[in-house]
């Protein structure tokens, strides 16, 4: 039997980042590993690998028109706990978590009405700046419980949900609906996504795992990671 989509098995190609950024496009999902104590808290909060969930956003000059990928900076446009959302330079997250990080693309051929663009605007927008929902997460973490999973429920549609701080995965999946027109986690409102139901989802095709340049990414071309929180 065929693996299921996105599931590499050890199997997903490590690239050093001078290598993978010409291939990376303004709106790929990128996904984080950890293997740290806090790390592995998550994904058992979770019940999945990925703790992580973010956009890869080219940030060019303004004046530099007709504006293109592989031109600029290279961002990771995100919302993290403790500091809410932001846009960083993605190398110097593969500097300090080498082997965490991997590529996702969009699937473009199976879902061809979806606006990359959109989405990108949609996450400069609204994500930059906005509060952390921690208490976005304490739910996604208790409806996994034996005892609170009978009083909460995840909502599957985006209709009647209330409004509530989002966390990285359903930052990114509210760009995604919203932005770029569709839906990565059908049935399931953004508000209850987490990184591995984006993993999963058909939208995006597992790529490559980001290693650095120099002496930080020998050894790890196999697909090793490290223990970074």
């Amino acid at each position: 039997m065929p693996d299921p989509p996105n599931i590499d098995n050890g199997r997903l190609p490590s690239l050093r980042y001078s290598q993978a950024r010409p291939l990376i496009r303004s709106g790929d999902l990128l996904l984080f590993r950890s293997r740290g104590l806090k790390g592995q808290a998550l994904q058992i909060a979770g019940r999945g690998r990925y703790t992580h969930a973010a956009m890869a956003v080219w940030w060019g000059r303004p004046a530099e028109l007709p504006y293109q990928d592989g031109n600029g900076i290279l961002c990771v446009c995100e919302t993290v706990e403790g500091i809410g959302g932001r846009i960083v330079p993605l190398s110097r997250y593969v500097a300090e978590y080498p082997g965490t990080i991997e590529v996702f693309s969009i699937n473009t051929h199976a879902f061809r009405s979806y606006d990359r663009w959109g989405a990108v605007e949609w996450a400069l927008r609204n994500i930059p700046g906005v509060r952390y929902g921690t208490w976005t997460i304490v739910r996604i973490a208790l409806s996994h419980l034996p005892i609170f999973r009978w009083f909460i429920r995840p909502d599957t549609d985006n209709v009647s949900v209330a409004k509530r701080r989002p966390v990285c995965s359903t930052a990114r999946a509210m760009a995604d609906r919203i932005g770029g027109g569709v839906d990565p986690v059908p049935h399931l409102a953004d508000e209850w996504c987490e990184p591995s139901d984006l993993a999963k989802s058909l939208l995006y095709r597992q790529k490559f795992r980001l290693v650095p340049d120099g002496p930080r990414g020998e050894g790890l071309e196999e697909g090793q990671t490290t223990d970074a929180e």
